[in-house]
């Protein structure tokens, strides 16, 4: 299975656990596009920008039902 990159102007990339990865970019107007791109992806469970948390397509997948009611 191929994976697809979006030809983004990333600068660094530096894998900080199992399941998380930090990406700085070379023009921060880009941000948003890497943001969409990140959260249309099957296996990301949630995107932070500039403080603000964006869930991903997997976050509903992770959160067990029972979890949100009290």
């Amino acid at each position: 299975m191929s994976h697809v990159v979006p030809p983004l102007p990333l600068y660094c990339r530096f894998v900080v656990g199992s399941n998380r990865v930090i990406f700085m970019l070379r023009d921060g107007s880009f941000a948003w596009e890497v943001k969409d791109f990140l959260v249309a992806q099957e296996r990301c469970a949630e995107v932070t920008v500039e403080g603000q948390v964006f869930p991903g397509k997997a976050a509903k997948k992770m959160t067990a039902p029972s979890s949100r009611t009290k």
